[in-house]
């Protein structure tokens, strides 16, 4: 019998029979719903993150609570996720901020009457962000939709649900309301700290993607500029969406030759360097990987996501000064980018700079309490300063956010052993080997305790654990030992089974 994940049915199922258990249900309003659907080939859309078609925009929004609502109902008509959030303070009886948007449903639920049909503003713009493509703008109504774009679209949803005929020439009109209307929504509906943005010191290039967003003041949308339109584009996503595949099912060869395809098709693919930069990485050829990034940087391609990819990389092939350059331009550009302070501190221990190491990433964690990985990070920064019951707590921290975090548990298992509590160190180096078989640190670790401890035979297995899963190119002088004392060790429990 092989154990099965659970679904999201049987989580919420979980979730529901625990309240009723703690008598919780009558008080807890929950609210089930999603983020985005998925297109599943619908306008040649193979997940979602593109289009505005209803296939990825159309989600369930349920909400249930047996005292509020005793019987089942059904309100027609639109709404949005926006509007979640004032419906709930409605029904808490909590006032509402005076600039929050979204409307509140609570009195239609109560009623059951049809929800209001105000027009709802849509957008995408991943893909303007990352592949250099127009961003999507549009509005929906119960019976229309206008997406704005290099080459805009109407669309007639009582007659065509699915989106398939763009009457736009046939109904100049209406798509030139909806278009004014888009503009307005823009402008009611944007931050006033906005316009500031465009006079701050920010590069021409965040300038123009801020401004084909509408985000300036007094201006409205435009189509994209000189981007192609993604309709035109999604043959190369798709292509894209391959490459990926291939790398994530372990064809790395394949998926080099896709992302080569993919980048000579379209060169200011921006994210498509980055993924096609850690398919090399993940076959070795790091220095590949770096002079790749470095191409896209020539061409002015510079997400932070991007910069801090190549300050990794550079970190990962000893070039601690360079790494650390290049992952400060990055802090610079993003200081609200929480990897790239976790990259950041991990050069930094590197370099000895251990001080430095602790804050950033404490920095790191305060942007991102949840990010289990710079709390591991900052255990093993204290476990450096000889702080254990520091890096104790950190790593107990990391484990809370991650219970399948092997290094935690390896870190964790070095701060036990470090204050003289050899049992419990042994336990957490079981449990991370546990969780990790792969975790050369940790199976080093055992064998050697072990071996001092006089356990041969488990020190034998744990330093043969080592070198089956420990890279060379990291761990080489280790190796070296780590052979020499499996040699010694098998001859001395062979001449003691044989004494």
């Amino acid at each position: 019998m092989t154990a099965r994940s659970p679904t999201p049915i049987s989580v919420i199922g979980e979730l529901l029979a625990k309240l009723d258990e703690w008598r919780l249900t009558g008080r807890t309003i929950i609210i089930l719903t999603a983020d985005h659907g998925e297109a599943l080939g619908e306008h040649q859309e193979a997940t979602h993150g593109i289009f505005i078609y209803d296939a990825t925009l159309h989600v369930p929004l349920i909400f249930f609570n047996p005292r509020l609502w005793p019987a089942h109902g059904v309100v027609s008509g639109q709404a949005g996720l926006i509007d979640i959030a004032p419906t709930v303070l409605e029904l808490l009886r909590l006032p509402a901020e005076p600039k929050m948007q979204g409307m509140s449903l609570a009195s239609v639920m109560k009623k059951r009457t049809s929800q209001p049909g105000g027009a709802q503003y849509i957008e995408s713009v991943a893909a303007m962000m990352d592949r250099n493509w127009a961003p999507l703008q549009g509005i929906r109504t119960e019976e229309w939709k206008y997406i704005d774009a290099p080459q805009p679209e109407l669309f007639d949803l009582r007659n065509d649900p699915g989106e398939t005929k763009n009457v736009l020439e046939r109904n100049p009109d209406r798509a030139r309301r909806m278009r004014e209307t888009l503009q307005g929504l823009i402008r009611s509906s944007s931050s006033p700290a906005a316009s500031k943005v465009l006079h701050s010191a920010v590069d021409k290039e965040t300038r123009d993607k801020l401004a084909s967003l509408g985000y300036v003041s007094g201006r409205t949308t435009g189509r994209g500029g000189s981007r192609p339109d993604p309709k035109t584009m999604i043959a190369l996503d798709n292509l894209f969406n391959e490459a990926i595949n291939a790398s994530e099912t372990g064809n790395l060869e394949t998926a080099e030759r896709i992302y080569q395809d993919v980048l000579k098709k379209q060169p200011t693919f921006t994210v498509g360097y980055e993924y096609a930069a850690y398919n090399l990485y993940k076959m070795g050829k790091l220095d590949e990987a770096i002079a790749l990034l470095k191409k896209a940087l020539a061409q002015n391609l510079t997400t932070t996501s991007l910069i801090s990819r190549l300050g990794l990389y550079d970190q990962e092939a000893g070039r601690l000064e360079e790494s650390i350059a290049i992952l400060e331009k990055a802090i610079k550009q993003d200081p609200n980018y929480a990897e790239a302070y976790n990259y950041l501190g991990v050069s930094y221990f590197k370099n000895g700079r251990t001080a430095d190491a602790v804050a950033s990433f404490k920095k790191a964690i305060a942007l991102d309490p949840d990010y289990a990985l710079a709390l591991n990070n900052l255990g093993n920064s204290y476990l450096a300063l000889q702080d254990y019951d520091a890096s104790e707590q950190t790593y107990k921290q990391a484990i809370a956010v991650d219970p399948a975090l092997a290094a935690a548990y390896n870190g964790w298992g070095a701060a036990s052993y470090r204050k003289g509590l050899t049992d419990e160190a042994l336990s957490h180096w079981e449990k991370s080997l546990e969780l990790d078989p792969r975790q050369p640190d940790t199976s080093y670790n055992l064998g050697r305790v072990h071996l001092r401890l006089g356990h041969k035979k488990e020190a034998l297995k744990f330093f043969e654990l080592f070198v089956r899963t420990a890279p060379a190119q990291k761990y080489q002088k280790d190796l070296d030992e780590v052979r020499g004392v499996i040699e010694r060790l098998k001859k001395e429990i062979g001449g003691k089974a044989h004494s």
